[in-house]
């Protein structure tokens, strides 16, 4: 019988390896884990079986995993969605957002992490709330605060080293003109 506090997993990853390792070591922490090697196997496996959270890989051939989030998301919009990617990439993350998953981590993930956040996704379906600083919209937006501040500070030292590169630039110049003056005995 099945534990209502306990998530139904689904792993979704092309890499074998990976996803029976991986498989392997989630059932050890006491999770259902179910695997598939495809998008499309995905697709069949969650049609014929109730399923939480469904940790997705990004990169697969035929059907990718953005294109797996956006047919999950159609047909059984409760299941919360994780991606995990090897590639990490802005792109790719804005699609997946616009999908509507609940994160995007980049491999190697640590598995505690991974966990927690298979928690995280399984209390944001059932209904309850997930703090907005811990989802991928909450990072996001620290994100884009940094890169707003760092931009910033990279266009003040674009600044600064164009006032320091013109002056730099006329004695460097001068140098030259001085040296070839004396190289030639004037």
């Amino acid at each position: 019988m099945r534990d209502p506090e306990k998530p139904r997993v689904l792993l979704v990853d092309d890499e074998a390896d990976f996803l029976e390792s991986l498989g392997q070591r989630l059932r050890l922490r006491g999770l259902p884990v179910l695997t598939a090697a495809s998008g499309p196997r995905a697709l069949e496996i969650i049609a014929d079986n109730p399923v939480d959270v469904v940790v997705l890989d990004v990169r697969m051939p035929g059907m990718d995993g953005i294109e797996c989030l956006r047919r999950i998301k159609e047909t059984h919009p409760q299941i919360e969605v994780v991606m995990l990617t090897g590639h990490a990439d802005l792109q790719t993350s804005l699609e997946g957002m616009r999908f509507g998953f609940f994160d995007y981590l980049t491999k190697p993930v640590r598995l505690e992490h991974l966990i927690e956040k298979i928690h995280e996704a399984f209390e944001r379906g059932r209904g309850e709330q997930v703090a907005a600083n811990e989802t991928f919209t909450g990072k996001l937006q620290e994100h884009m605060i940094v890169a707003d501040r760092l931009a910033s500070l990279g266009e003040l030292a674009a600044s600064i080293a164009h006032e320091i590169n013109n002056p730099l630039a006329v004695i460097t110049e001068s140098a030259g003109w001085l040296r070839s003056r004396l190289e030639r005995g004037d």
